[in-house]
């Protein structure tokens, strides 16, 4: 098994990087992509097989860091940068010498919707793997019945924002927002939290929002061609992001795709 870092510049300069893991032999193989902006290295190996796994089964692995994360450069700025990064990314991993010109995406929540967004006329990747994600920030991410998933969304602006702290190297708000997740006092204090360290962020942005307002909240939509490409979607009994699975189910099939769905514990 051969891990090696690759970067990727995007159309505006901007680098971003992250590990390729390819299987013995020279290749070319059929890739997977993972866009996140968690860490590349950790890969979502908290709910998926390390992607040495993946290329056990003869696929060179992508997994990339967005923009504004781990070791990619440039500013943050939330779903709304992944259309044209996801696109540049798209294109760039396709005509890597590891890979044969297919490619499929995989991931879960923010990775899920990663996959989902591209340019206008883009093809996407040749095959979709989106787990617990939407398109809808109002219902599929941030609410359900006018209220807010407070808890989460709090807990999930702050991971963000401590992210943030680390790349600016203010390990005192990095400590600060870790203090309040592990002793509860976050779900109280996250907004006071968000303001100081993350003014400008989506989380932020959809706890300042009206849930019972459509309103000024984003509708992400994909390229049209998605919709009939090989969909596996992926949901849980107990998800919270479990309509928006269902919605993309029912898109795709709307538009002559055979999606498969899956939904379980």
């Amino acid at each position: 098994m051969n891990v090696t870092p690759f970067a990727t510049t995007l159309r505006d300069g901007v680098v971003l990087r992250g590990s390729l893991w390819t299987p013995p032999g020279a290749g070319p193989w059929p890739a997977l992509l993972m866009r996140q902006p968690y860490g590349h290295r950790l890969a979502s190996t908290v709910v998926y097989a390390h992607p040495a796994w993946y290329a056990s089964h003869g696929y060179a692995v992508f997994v990339q860091d967005v923009r504004g994360c781990g070791d990619s450069g440039g500013t943050f700025a939330g779903f709304a940068q992944e259309a044209a990064d996801g696109s540049d990314s798209l294109a760039f991993v396709r005509s890597h010498r590891a890979c044969n010109g297919r490619v499929g995406s995989y991931g879960f929540s923010y990775q899920g919707l990663t996959q989902l967004l591209g340019d206008a006329g883009d093809p996407g990747a040749d095959a979709m793997a989106p787990a617990m994600a939407g398109l809808d920030e109002r219902r599929h991410w941030a609410s359900e019945g006018g209220a807010h998933w407070w808890a989460l969304g709090v807990a999930w602006a702050l991971q963000l924002a401590a992210q943030g702290c680390r790349r600016r190297g203010d390990h005192s708000g990095w400590r600060q927002i870790r203090s309040a997740l592990a002793d509860g006092s976050a779900l109280e204090q996250g907004l006071e939290l968000l303001e100081q360290h993350d003014p400008q962020g989506m989380g932020l942005g959809w706890l300042r929002r009206d849930p019972a307002d459509s309103e000024g909240w984003p509708v992400h939509r994909p390229p049209a061609a998605l919709w009939r490409k090989p969909l596996l979607l992926v949901g849980g009994w107990y998800d919270p992001h479990l309509n928006g699975v269902l919605d993309l189910w029912r898109r795709s099939a709307a538009a002559g795709g055979q999606p498969v769905l899956r939904v379980g514990a």
